[in-house]
């Protein structure tokens, strides 16, 4: 009896702690993203000062299209006038979000220190709590920060990604994942800092709204509604309008703090 109850706590344990190889991992991240052409996604960005909500926010309209990897986010006023416009290449936030390449999906995490292993003998995967749930760690297990990108255990779901960029920390958390046409999309995102193992908040993105696109014709004919037929090219890269420079000054440095965050990460 205890042999038995000795076999199935140690078979028990090793499938809870068995790691797949890294790449298999990412593949079927990027995989939940296969079949979009493109999405809309309305935000409401709030920001926060030592871990409290400063009260100011706004809403940001992203489009995105995923055949070359392009995002357009723009700001608009209750009268529909364009106070802010930014258009980019995807990048480390979009590409853990959107991005169906496993390609891309590696060249990404490199770039942010992720390393990823050739082969499952040299996987440096580990396991880990986060909160309530279990997550696959991609990254080096140290006591010092280290870039990692937690992906829910069974899921393959990102839990969060922490990294560096000029020295200093960051960690971009998912939250309540939904599905949108069998496309995964948290329904609240929040980027803090890190000091010292101290978490900072910066900004709590909200979803509002999302439409998946699986044909071009009507993700276009949306964009073309919001956009009208050409980007507004003139206000690049990521900057205000003539309209936009009129908001309120501290508003002003939110919106821009918050862009330049978001497109150097």
């Amino acid at each position: 009896m205890w042999k038995i109850l000795f076999l199935f706590v140690f078979y028990s344990y090793n499938v809870f702690a068995y790691i797949p190889p890294t790449e298999f991992i990412l593949k079927t991240l990027a995989k939940k993203h296969e079949g979009a052409v493109g999405l809309f996604i309305k935000h409401t960005v709030s920001s926060y000062n030592d871990n409290k909500p400063t009260g100011i926010s706004f809403t940001e309209n992203i489009f995105v299209y995923n055949q070359n990897r392009v995002v357009w986010c723009a700001i608009k006023d209750a009268q529909d006038n364009l106070l802010y416009f930014d258009e980019h290449k995807s990048n480390s936030l979009f590409m853990l979000l959107f991005d169906d390449s496993l390609i891309h999906l590696k060249k990404f995490l490199e770039t942010h220190g992720i390393i990823i292993p050739t082969s499952e003998e040299q996987q440096k995967s580990f396991l880990a709590r986060f909160k309530n749930n279990v997550a696959w760690v991609i990254g080096e297990k140290t006591k010092q920060l280290s870039s990692q990108l937690w992906i829910e255990k069974d899921v393959f779901l990102p839990f969060k990604i922490q990294y560096s960029k000029n020295e200093e920390w960051f960690t971009f958390g998912f939250e309540g994942f939904r599905f949108y046409k069998e496309f995964p999309y948290p329904t609240q995102i929040n980027l803090t800092q890190l000091n010292n193992e101290k978490e900072s908040s910066l900004y709590e993105i909200k979803l509002k709204e999302i439409q998946v696109f699986h044909e071009q014709k009507a993700f276009f004919l949306l964009k073309e509604k919001l956009f009208g037929k050409t980007s507004p090219h003139h206000v690049l890269p990521y900057s205000l309008t003539v309209e936009g420079k009129k908001l309120d000054s501290k508003l002003i440095r939110t919106i821009e703090d918050y862009y330049k965050k978001i497109n150097l990460l």
